[in-house]
């Protein structure tokens, strides 16, 4: 048995007996002992449920994000909007997992669920007063789908406004 599998075993006994802290460092430890190409895209989404159930919100969205980002990576596009949906429960107001949304959306051709999406997120950048953040979101989309004429018009909106 490898020491990644020895671990694993560990941290879910650990999990069993209901030792959310004590199986976390266990997985920590796999994901510092691993590269990035050993760490299972899994143990980050099984990370961000412990995080979550000791209270470790800030630490879970961190663990969610890598979830997503490696879901993305390996085309498990549908795993990693269910991630961004856990982020969204965790922190409704969370900003970034609209754009990865936009991002995953896009990737997959649903260009209405993009556009919502980049949409949403340059709202609440503009509302959060990061009008730089809401237009560069924005060029984002556009560059992705350049035949709406929408998001080119708030673009150029926002251009208007000093805000670029």
């Amino acid at each position: 048995m490898t020491n990644v599998a020895r671990l694993r075993d560990k941290a879910r006994q650990l999990e069993q007996r209901e030792r959310w802290s004590e199986a976390l460092m266990v997985y920590q430890q796999m994901v510092t002992q691993g590269s990035d190409q050993d760490v299972d895209v899994s143990l980050w989404n099984r990370m961000g449920d412990l995080h979550l159930r000791v209270g470790q919100t800030d630490e879970a969205v961190n663990a969610y994000e890598q979830a997503v980002t490696g879901y993305h990576q390996a085309g498990l596009h549908d795993n990693a909007v269910a991630i961004c949906k856990k982020i969204l429960r965790a922190v409704p107001g969370y900003a970034e997992v609209h754009r990865s949304l936009g991002r995953i959306s896009a990737h997959q051709g649903f260009w209405a669920d993009a556009r919502q999406s980049f949409l949403r997120y340059a709202e609440q950048m503009r509302a959060g007063g990061r009008p730089d953040a809401a237009l560069d979101a924005l060029r984002e989309f556009a560059e992705l789908a350049p035949d709406d004429l929408e998001v080119r018009r708030l673009i150029a909106e926002g251009n208007q406004h000093g805000a670029a």
